[in-house]
C-alpha cells in the first residue's frame, strides 16, 4: 500500500516517519463472477496486500458453513460444507476487512457463481434392457465414456438418431452408436442435452453427473436442428421446472397435430412405446415427426 511522509523540526532529533494510508482492494478471485457448473468447497480471494479476514468480515448467502484460512496474508481461502446443487451463492467481502495497519476496504466488494446441477439417469434391464432416455442437462465433460462412467461396464450400446448430422449418409441413414466393448465400430463420441439416446444395458444401472441447466441470458439458445419427418429428441429441462407438457415442451417446433404430427416415448421399465405423452420429465427422450411447416429448431420451451 502507499505511505504517506511525515517530518518535524530540524537539526538533532529531525526524522521521518511512514503510515500505510491506502485502503486493500480485491485483486481476483476463484469461481469468477458469474461462474456456472461450479464443483468446489473452496473459494479463493486474492488482495493486492496482506489483509485480516475473520468470521463474519467475509459472508456467503445462501448461508453455508466455512473456515478461514489465510489471515494475515495476501490469499484468503473460504473452506465451505458441501454446496447445494443448482444454487446461486454470492460472497460479500464486507468492510471489516482490513489491511495490517488498519486500513479498511473502500466499499464492500460481492459477486455471484451458480454451482453445478447433479443428475441421475436409471437404466433399467427387465423387458430385453433397452431404454430411451435423455440427458437433462448439460453435463460437464460430453465425452461419452465420461458421461457413462461406471454405468458403462453395464452397457452394450448407445444409439442415437440424427438426420442433421454433417455425417450422416446413406450408409447409417442418420444412426450413430457407441459401443464401450468395441470403440474401433463406434461413431458416437459425445453425449449432451437436447437428443435422445437408445441405450443396451446388461443390468439395472444408473448414469450420474453433473452440468449446468440451461438459462436465459444475452446469447441465443442452445438448440438440435430437426428434419423432415422422424427425429429423436431428448427433452430440454429447464431452471424451476421438473415436469412439463406436451405443448409447453415443444412449443419451438410448433403446434402438435400440424408442426409436428405425432410424438411417441418409451416405458423404460414395461419396454413398451406410447403415444400417449402426458407428463414430461427430466431424462425423458422421444420419437417425434416433424411437418414441412414444423420449427426446424428445438430448444428449451421458455427461453
Amino acid at each position: 500500500a502507499a505511505t504517506a511522509t511525515t517530518g518535524s523540526g530540524t537539526g538533532a532529533g529531525t526524522g521521518t516517519a511512514t503510515k500505510d494510508t491506502v485502503a486493500p482492494t480485491v485483486d481476483s478471485h476463484t469461481p469468477s463472477i458469474n461462474a456456472v457448473n461450479v464443483e468446489t468447497d473452496t473459494i479463493t480471494i486474492v488482495f493486492n496486500e496482506a489483509v485480516n479476514a475473520s468470521d463474519g468480515q467475509i459472508t456467503i448467502s445462501p448461508a453455508v458453513a466455512f473456515t478461514i484460512d489465510g489471515d494475515g496474508a495476501e490469499t484468503i481461502t473460504l473452506n465451505t460444507a458441501p454446496l447445494e446443487s443448482n444454487t446461486v451463492y454470492t460472497v460479500t467481502v464486507t468492510t471489516d476487512v482490513k489491511d495490517l495497519a488498519g486500513n479498511a476496504i473502500a466499499e464492500a466488494y460481492d459477486w455471484s457463481f451458480t454451482t453445478a446441477t447433479l443428475y441421475n439417469v436409471a437404466l433399467n434391464a427387465d423387458n430385453g434392457g433397452w431404454n430411451l432416455i435423455s440427458l437433462p442437462i448439460v453435463p460437464t465433460d460430453t465425452d461419452i465414456s465420461d458421461v457413462l462412467g461406471g454405468a458403462e461396464a453395464s452397457i452394450l450400446a448407445v444409439w442415437t438418431y440424427d438426420p442433421t448430422n454433417v455425417n450422416a449418409n446413406a450408409d447409417n441413414d442418420g444412426w450413430f452408436v457407441y459401443r464401450p466393448n468395441d470403440p474401433d465400430q463406434s461413431s458416437l463420441e459425445t453425449m449432451t442435452a437436447g437428443y435422445g439416446y437408445w441405450i443396451s444395458v446388461t443390468e439395472d444401472t444408473t448414469i450420474e453427473g453433473s452440468g449446468s441447466l440451461l438459462t436465459a441470458g444475452p446469447t441465443a439458445p442452445p438448440s438440435v436442428d430437426l428434419a423432415n419427418g422422424w427425429n429423436l429428441v431428448g427433452y430440454y429441462q429447464i431452471p424451476g421446472e421438473v415436469s412439463s407438457d406436451m405443448d409447453a415442451a415443444f412449443s419451438s417446433i410448433g403446434l402438435a397435430g400440424t408442426d409436428y404430427t405425432a410424438l411417441f416415448g418409451f416405458n423404460n421399465a414395461s419396454g413398451a412405446s406410447t403415444n400417449n405423452v402426458t407428463t414430461i420429465s427430466p431424462g425423458d427422450a422421444f420419437w417425434i415427426s416433424v411437418s414441412p411447416n414444423g420449427g426446424k429448431n428445438y430448444t428449451p420451451s421458455n427461453l
